[in-house]
């Protein structure tokens, strides 16, 4: 009987040493995870990359994760619009890429269509595509992006981009 009582005791010993090795690796994982995310909405570090099928890098040297896409030359990377609310988000998400995300006219160049499959999406794109050209006309015509921007900000108002779209889309007739 003590062969036993010692045995339950031992297992019970190491499976508890055990459980308190696996909790501190998790509660690190955790506080890594935690510091990840604070720097992440301080703007302390950014994401970049493609959006299909993703493998994450932490690459401390430069603040930034990295999303990477093993298939990127073959299949176009899935992208969803974000919820503008400004013509400036739209400009930026188009020209330079918003939060992480691509340059919507570099996923235009170099994948047509193909990186927006969806119905919602194609619609979503072509309505921006109205404000995007309505500045890239005004630029042709020599005013700056940030005066066009700016100038249709002032058309637009409190309103929102939807009724910017319909009031640009009235003006050309």
């Amino acid at each position: 009987m003590p062969e036993v009582s010692h045995a339950i005791y031992s297992s019970r010993d190491t499976i508890l040493v055990e459980t308190r090795r696996q909790l501190n690796v998790v509660a690190g994982l955790l506080s890594k995870l935690q510091s990840d995310y604070k720097m992440l909405a301080s703007g302390q570090i950014q994401l970049t990359g493609r959006f299909v099928q993703p493998i994450l890098q932490d690459d401390s040297s430069t603040n930034s994760i990295v999303i990477s896409n093993t298939r990127s030359d073959v299949e176009p990377p899935v992208y969803t619009l974000i919820k503008a609310r400004t013509v400036n988000e739209v400009w930026r998400e188009w020209n330079e890429g918003i939060l992480g995300g691509p340059a919507v006219k570099d996923l235009e160049l170099k994948w047509g269509s193909r990186w927006r499959p969806l119905p919602k999406e194609r619609v979503a794109f072509c309505r921006r595509k109205v404000i995007i050209d309505d500045i890239l006309k005004q630029q042709q015509h020599g005013e700056s992006v940030s005066d066009a921007v700016t100038a249709l900000e002032l058309v637009r108002g409190d309103r929102s981009l939807d009724w910017l779209i319909k009031e640009i889309k009235r003006r050309r007739g």
